[in-house]
């Protein structure tokens, strides 16, 4: 392979948004577009903020096709902008009323039509981006439904929400759970929904995002460990926020953790892709040689304090030799640690095995 292909994942869920609203009849608008204009509001106006709502969700739990509830969710957006607090306050609590109210209606659907109406309540929660309405996605982070859980995951891990829940303590106990409750369900999550968890795990500040993110990145190596892992790419993500924790990390135990997950995962991908280009497919390949490309280039430079492109020119050049040889300087070989080693005096563990100073095959 002459150059490295730029490859990227699209889940499942991600699909279902594709749709055109072209044909969809939007939920009447006139009279609230008038309301959230006012710095005041009186009874009459929050009757008209809630009746939107009400026919916002309504719309949604019945809604025939993806158009029409696509058209939905855009005049929610827009009608949700206000330069005034009171009517964005009222807006956010009507939403949440409905929202909770639309969740559980679903319940009473057949589990196919149930699963869908609720996952697109929780894309409605993710548009509008404001942490007074967590609590809902909070609930479903272990839901049954994989769409459930993927769309409950990615209300946490979009910027504007990780950057509120990130700023000072007002919102640390919110996000605290909203951690936790990810750990639990780790082993649930397929790949896209641990590459949002390892978003979450690797932007939020404190101990328990960074035990999700170790969690997430557990799973991975429990994955290439039985060589049953694939979209490889999130790994690169997953070996991106490792690094940028490990660089700020203060305590001795953090740091063991977090360099001894960075080195087993990266050492994998590596492993994987030289042993088994012959078996996995090119495809594969390919993207185990894009992550390890990328890692390089974002990670080992935060890590070991310099640039390299010694793992880019060895896969252009197709050259395995020079990329052995560089596995074995970043991780050793025959239990005898490398640079990374070295530098974060990395112990290697796993249950019912000796520590080591190189990774695990």
């Amino acid at each position: 392979m002459t150059h490295i292909r730029r490859l990227f994942f699209i889940p499942l869920a991600a699909t279902l948004l594709a749709v055109s609203a072209s044909s969809a009849q939007a939920v009447g608008t006139t009279a609230i577009d008038k309301v959230r204009t006012k710095t005041s509001l009186t009874a009459e106006d929050t009757t008209v903020i809630d009746n939107f709502l009400a026919d916002a969700v309504r719309e949604i739990v019945n809604a025939p096709d993806f158009a029409s509830i696509a058209k939905v969710r855009s005049d929610v957006l827009t009608m949700s902008r206000s330069q005034h607090i009171p009517y964005v306050q009222q807006f956010i609590e009507a939403a949440r009323r409905h929202i909770t109210a639309g969740m559980s209606q679903a319940l009473t659907f057949p589990a196919d039509r149930g699963n869908i109406i609720r996952m697109n309540l929780l894309i409605l929660v993710a548009t509008l981006e404001d942490i007074r309405l967590l609590d809902l996605p909070l609930k479903t982070l272990g839901d049954r439904s994989p769409l459930v859980r993927y769309w409950s995951a990615r209300c946490f891990a979009n910027d504007s929400v990780i950057k509120i829940l990130s700023a000072g303590t007002a919102n640390a106990r919110l996000a605290q759970s909203a951690a936790e409750e990810m750990t639990k369900h780790v082993n649930l999550a397929d790949a896209a929904t641990l590459r949002l968890m390892a978003e979450y795990g690797g932007r939020v500040p404190g101990p328990a995002a960074q035990n999700l993110l170790t969690k997430v990145a557990d799973a991975r190596i429990a994955q290439y460990g039985s060589w049953k892992v694939d979209a490889e790419l999130i790994d690169a993500a997953i070996l991106k926020y490792l690094a940028v924790r490990l660089a700020v990390a203060t305590t001795p135990q953090a740091k063991s953790e977090l360099a001894m997950t960075f080195g087993q995962l990266y050492a994998h991908v590596f492993q994987r892709y030289l042993k088994g280009k012959a078996v996995i497919g090119q495809a594969a390949a390919d993207r185990l040689s894009a992550v390890l490309v990328e890692v390089e280039d974002k990670a080992l430079k935060i890590l070991l304090g310099q640039p390299q492109t010694t793992i880019r020119r060895a896969i252009e050049t197709q050259s395995d030799s020079e990329l052995l040889q560089e596995y074995t300087r970043l991780f050793g070989a025959d239990a005898q640690g490398g640079v990374l080693t070295q530098k974060f005096n990395i112990q290697y563990t796993r249950q019912g095995q000796p520590a080591r100073q190189s990774p695990y095959p």
